[in-house]
C-alpha cells in the first residue's frame, strides 16, 4: 500500500528529476569542454610567448647576417690582396696570411652563431606549428562536444518535461497539508531532496537509525497509510 501512496510516487518522480538535473549539470562532455577551453587559453599564452621569442631571435639573426656579410667581404678582400700578385714582400705576405686566418676565424665563429640562431628559429616555428595544429584539434573537439551536450540536454529536458507533467497530474491526489509539508522539506539542504522514508525492521530506511520500541509503536498507531516522522532525520515515514 505504501508504495502506491501518491506522495511516495511524488518522491520517486522528484528523485528521478533530481537525478536528471544532476546528470545535466555533470555531463562528462561539459567537463571535457571546460578542459579544452582551458587548454586553448594556455596555448594562446604560449603562442604569444613563442611569437615574442621568435621576433627577438629573428632580430638577432638579421643583425648577425650583416656581421657575417661584412666579415665575408673582409675575408674576400684580404684573400684578393694575398693572391693578386701585387704583394711580393714576404713580410707583407706573411702579415696578409695572418690577417686572412684571423678574418676567417671571425667569419667561422659568426657563421656558427648564425647557424645556432637559425636552429632556434626552426625550433620556435616548430613549436608554433604544433600549437596551431593542436588549436585546430581542440576547436574541432569543442564543436563535437557542444553538439553532444546539446543532444544530451534536449534528451534530459524532454524527460524533465515528462516528469513535470506527471507531477502536475499527481499533486491533486496528495492531501494539501501533506503536500505543503513535503514541499517545505524538499527545500531542506541536508535532506538532499529525499523527504520520504520507511520502516524496515524498526529502522528508518533513510538514516538507518534503529528506533526505540515506543517510537515505533507510536508511528504504527495511526495504521497503514498514516504518516509520522523519523526522530533522527525528521523525514516522513509512511506506515
Amino acid at each position: 500500500m505504501s508504495a502506491e501512496h501518491p506522495v511516495r510516487v511524488l518522491q520517486a518522480l522528484d528523485s528521478e528529476a533530481d537525478g536528471l538535473r544532476a546528470e545535466r549539470d555533470g555531463l562528462p562532455e561539459r567537463t571535457r569542454l571546460r578542459e579544452g577551453i582551458a587548454e586553448l587559453e594556455r596555448i594562446a599564452a604560449a603562442r604569444e610567448d613563442a611569437g615574442t621569442r621568435l621576433t627577438g631571435v629573428k632580430l638577432q639573426e638579421a643583425e648577425l647576417e650583416k656581421e657575417v656579410a661584412e666579415a665575408a667581404a673582409r675575408v674576400a678582400s684580404v684573400d684578393r690582396n694575398l693572391y693578386s700578385g701585387e704583394v711580393t714582400s714576404p713580410k707583407e705576405l706573411e702579415a696578409l696570411q695572418a690577417e686572412l686566418a684571423l678574418c676567417q676565424g671571425t667569419l667561422d665563429a659568426l657563421e656558427e652563431r648564425e647557424l645556432a640562431l637559425m636552429e632556434q628559429v626552426e625550433g620556435i616555428e616548430g613549436e608554433i606549428e604544433a600549437m596551431v595544429a593542436r588549436t585546430a584539434e581542440l576547436h574541432a573537439e569543442g564543436e563535437a562536444l557542444r553538439a553532444a551536450i546539446l543532444a544530451a540536454e534536449e534528451r534530459i529536458d524532454g524527460d524533465l518535461a515528462r516528469l513535470a507533467t506527471q507531477r502536475e497530474t499527481l499533486t491533486p491526489d496528495v492531501p494539501e497539508e501533506l503536500l505543503r509539508n513535503y514541499e517545505k522539506m524538499r527545500g531542506v539542504a541536508r535532506l538532499a531532496g529525499v523527504v520520504m522514508s520507511h520502516l524496515s525492521n524498526d529502522t528508518c530506511g533513510a538514516c538507518r537509525v534503529n528506533l526505540p520500541v515506543k517510537e515505533v509503536s507510536r508511528l504504527r498507531s495511526g495504521g497503514p497509510g498514516s504518516f509520522g516522522s523519523c526522530p533522527s532525520c525528521q523525514r516522513l515515514i509512511l506506515i
